[in-house]
This record gives structure tokens, C-alpha cells and sequence, in this order.
């Protein structure tokens, strides 16, 4: 009975003692590559049928810079077992350009003539609800995405449904599956926004993301939809054509829903706000009211009322006013004429020892010549009247 390091040592052995296999040159496709923080290079060698592992160790990077995915190159490299990951593994020795992968030239010619027919356009993207009741997820039932998305869902916000159609996001049927989903979510409108991808994979993992037909149903669908294909780096033709990209299906959870923290924090400071509004706007009312009931307590019937009295009372006092002083003017008046009167009463000059000539007609005589003519005169006393003729004349 032999342990699996042995088994791993021994198979290491056999493909390292083989000479072919320890200086050979190969011709693939390069695929999910990357590069460590040391400077290492890892990435998938691949045809149509097979692929292989490949390390790429910073001291033997002499000839070439500006590797990438869907390369095509030919590689001096020897074979051996990675006996921690029981993965057998090229470790390679030099490349050289062989042209372009085939995948990643059509790859690049779909992605030129879908955004030369304006489906990546910035002004076809619709804007994500803001507070979207259900959230609609495209993906595997059998990968992480779904568990990432439905935890981040009910983590953020505990009502928000999620309706999840599940697809194959890897292979030939993969894209009319999700193509189906999506005329689904659409037509029924089954959701108000949509996330639709899975997680990192090779770029031939991730081709079924690349078809145009499926391009073409995500330009057309009427519900936001948000891509997430993949890791950071991935990019396919859905990141493009979607309305929203997102690196991973976490984020795009998190990017679908509003932030839970920040959306009470922001209805706080609403709060606070028109609390504030509440209390200024009570305080402008209340003296608005106050000076509004001063000004109609000034003018209430009864005040008027009031007024009016007072104003009669003056009015009154004024012209009873007047009346006295015209009363006491006519008084003082009429005392003046009475002693003027007094003054000029004859029966006073008669009291003082004088008489009052008058002729036969009651004319008062003032001269002896008035007398002369008269004749016969009437002597006016205080006690009586005495007739009187001339019989004798005197001129002095």
C-alpha cells in the first residue's frame, strides 16, 4: 500500500526521466492567464480538445512581454508533476508569438462591429431603480454566485425578493439558456433589475458570454441588467452591451440594492432636516398668527365699538364744550348789552333830576328852536308827563 506523496514522487520520477518530454516544443492557446506578485507567470495552455498548466518563472523571461489570453505561441518547456495539486504542469523555458487564438480574434471582430452598431453606447444604458422590489439572477445553481448574491441580498435588505432562473453558464447551450431567462424576466416583467454572470473562469470558460445573439437580447431587454462575468480582469461582450458592469456577482449584488447603512443614515439626515423645516416654518406661523390675531383684536366689533364710544364721548365733551363757551360768551355778552342798556335807559337819566322834552308827535325836542315850532310841548319826569306851552322867551 503506497501513500499519495509516494504515488505523486514516483509518476514525478517517470515523466522527469522521460528525455522527450524534458526539452519540448508545444503550440496552444493562452488562456486564463496571470501573474504573481513575485513576477511569475501562470496561465493554460490549450487547443480544441486538451490543455495544460504552465509555469513561467520570472528568470527565464527573455523573449517576449506582452503575453495575454488568446495568444497563440510555441513554447520550450519540460514536463513535470505538481505533486502538491497532483497536476501535471509545463514549466517553461522560452516562448515565441504563433499568431492569434482563434477565439480571441473573433472575440475582438463581435466587439467591433457590436459597438460600431452603437450597442455599447452610453446613452442605450438604463439607470438601476433605486429601490428595486426584486432582483432577478441569471447564473448556475451549482456555483458560488448564487450564494454570494442571495447572502449579500438578505444581508442588506431582508425584504427585497430575489427570483433566480437557473442556466448552464459554460458551454455550447449555455447562452441560449440565458437568453431564454432573460425573454423570461422580460417579458413577464419578473423583476426590476436583473444580474446575470458567474464567476472567474478561462476565456474559453467565459466564450458563451461573447455571443452576439446573446448581446443582442441584453441591448433589447427592457429591465436594467447588470454583468458580472468573471474576475476584474475578465471582460466579454456582456460587460459591454449590459447597463452595468461589475467584476464580481458580490458586487453586482451590492450594486443592485441600495446600501442599507447609508440609506438610514440619509433618511436620518432627512429627518433632521425637515425636523428643523418643521420647527422654523411652527415658529414663522405662530408669529405670522400672532400678529395676525393683533391686528384683528384691533378690529373686533367690539373694540370698534368701544373706539366709536370713546370717539362720541370726546365728540360730545367737545361740543358741550362749545356750547358752554358759547352760552358763557353770549352771557357775557348780554350783560355788556344790559349795562349798555342800563347805561342809556332815559328812566336812569329821569332819576338823576333831568326831563324829557317831547313835541305832540312823542318826538323828542333837542333845542328851544324844536320848541319854538312845537307849540305846545309834553315835559317828561321820572313821576309823569306835564304839557307846557312858551309865554315867555328868554335867549339866555
Amino acid at each position: 500500500i503506497f501513500t499519495v506523496s509516494e504515488v505523486s514522487g514516483f509518476v514525478k520520477k517517470v515523466l522527469e526521466s522521460e528525455s522527450l518530454l524534458q526539452n519540448i516544443t508545444i503550440r496552444g492557446e493562452v488562456s486564463n492567464y496571470s501573474k504573481s506578485l513575485s513576477g511569475h507567470i501562470y496561465f493554460t495552455l490549450k487547443d480544441e480538445f486538451a490543455s495544460v498548466q504552465c509555469v513561467w518563472f520570472m528568470s527565464t523571461k527573455k523573449q517576449i512581454k506582452d503575453l495575454k489570453d488568446g495568444d497563440k505561441i510555441k513554447v520550450k518547456a519540460h514536463v513535470t508533476l505538481y505533486i502538491k495539486g497532483g497536476i501535471y504542469q509545463l514549466i517553461i523555458k522560452s516562448i515565441e508569438k504563433d499568431g492569434t487564438g482563434n477565439l480571441y480574434e473573433e472575440f475582438v471582430r463581435l466587439k467591433k462591429r457590436l459597438e460600431s452598431e452603437g450597442l455599447f453606447d452610453q446613452e442605450a444604458k438604463k439607470q438601476l431603480p433605486e429601490y428595486p422590489r426584486v432582483v432577478g439572477v441569471i447564473t448556475s445553481e451549482f456555483g458560488a454566485a448564487i450564494k454570494d448574491i442571495q447572502k449579500i441580498l438578505q444581508d442588506s435588505w431582508g425584504n427585497i425578493c430575489m427570483r433566480f432562473y437557473p442556466v448552464s453558464v459554460q458551454g455550447d447551450n449555455a447562452a441560449y439558456q440565458m437568453i431564454k431567462a432573460i425573454d423570461y424576466f422580460d417579458r413577464n416583467n419578473a423583476a426590476d433589475v436583473i444580474i446575470i454572470g458567474r464567476g472567474g473562469g478561462s476565456f474559453e470558460d467565459l466564450s458563451c458570454f461573447n455571443d452576439e445573439n446573446l448581446a443582442r437580447k441584453i441591448y433589447l431587454c427592457s429591465i436594467p441588467i447588470i454583468s458580472a462575468v468573471g474576475h476584474e480582469t475578465d471582460f466579454s461582450i456582456c460587460d459591454f452591451v449590459s447597463d452595468i458592469r461589475e467584476a464580481t456577482p458580490s458586487s453586482a449584488a451590492r450594486r443592485a440594492v441600495p446600501d442599507k447603512a447609508a440609506e438610514i443614515e440619509k433618511l436620518q439626515s432627512i429627518k433632521h432636516d425637515l425636523t428643523r423645516k418643521i420647527i422654523i416654518c411652527y415658529e414663522d406661523r405662530k408669529n405670522q398668527i400672532s400678529f395676525i390675531k393683533a391686528r384683528f383684536s384691533k378690529q373686533h366689533p367690539n373694540n370698534i365699538l368701544i373706539q366709536a364710544l370713546q370717539q362720541l364721548d370726546m365728540i360730545y365733551l367737545r361740543i358741550n364744550n362749545s356750547l358752554n363757551r358759547l352760552i358763557d360768551n353770549a352771557a357775557f355778552k348780554l350783560n355788556n348789552y344790559k349795562r349798555e342798556l342800563k347805561a342809556l335807559n332815559p328812566s336812569n337819566t329821569l332819576n338823576r333830576g333831568y326831563a324829557i322834552i317831547k313835541d305832540n308827535n312823542d318826538d323828542i325836542i333837542l333845542n328851544i328852536e324844536g320848541i319854538k315850532l312845537a307849540g305846545n310841548f309834553n315835559i317828561c319826569m321820572l313821576d309823569g308827563n306835564v304839557n307846557a306851552e312858551i309865554t315867555e322867551e328868554n335867549d339866555e
